[in-house]
């Protein structure tokens, strides 16, 4: 490049301005209730930390990954996670149930929009029909729809069945 050709030089007021600006544009917005996509730096025997994005960290207690199912994750490994409690004084409180549970949700109402059944467990009898199971959520099922013979359903608690969402 030769002296002609040189850059102009932008002033740092500016570049900071458009830095900053910029910065701002990918900050994730952090509230109650928001679904967080981050990667875990630290576990422990009662807490996941992970790091967000966010100014601060975010920790889910470990007993919730037994909850649903799930391994306690390593060093590294990226999770989803719901904000259950916007900032503390040691960072966001976070939790995969509450983003499990989101995920089921979802998948339960396409379930009923596209007329598609779930497959559940039938966990308990209770008056006017059954408590069961959608892989996390619990649904009621009315005993007039879990059998044409209700007087043969006493031996359902237990049993897994694909069912339609009403």
């Amino acid at each position: 490049m030769t002296d002609e050709q040189q850059v102009p030089e932008i002033p740092a007021e500016e570049n900071f301005a458009a830095l900053f600006a910029a910065s701002l544009e990918q900050e994730t917005e952090l509230r109650k209730g928001i679904m967080v996509h981050g990667r875990v730096v630290s576990v422990s025997a009662d807490a996941v930390i992970m790091d967000v994005g966010a100014k601060a960290e975010g920790s889910i207690t470990s007993s919730e990954f037994a909850t649903i199912g799930r391994e306690l994750p390593s060093v590294g490994d990226e999770l989803d996670a719901m904000i259950l409690v916007e900032t503390d004084r040691d960072g966001l409180i976070l939790s995969i149930l509450a983003a499990h549970r989101q995920q089921l949700w979802e998948e339960v109402a396409l379930a009923h929009k596209e007329a598609r059944t779930v497959e559940v467990t039938i966990t308990t009898e209770i008056k006017g029909g059954y408590r069961v199971d959608m892989g996390g959520l619990t649904a009621f099922m009315p005993r007039s729809e879990a059998d044409p013979n209700p007087k043969a359903t006493s031996g359902l608690v237990g049993t897994r069945c694909e069912c339609a969402i009403l």
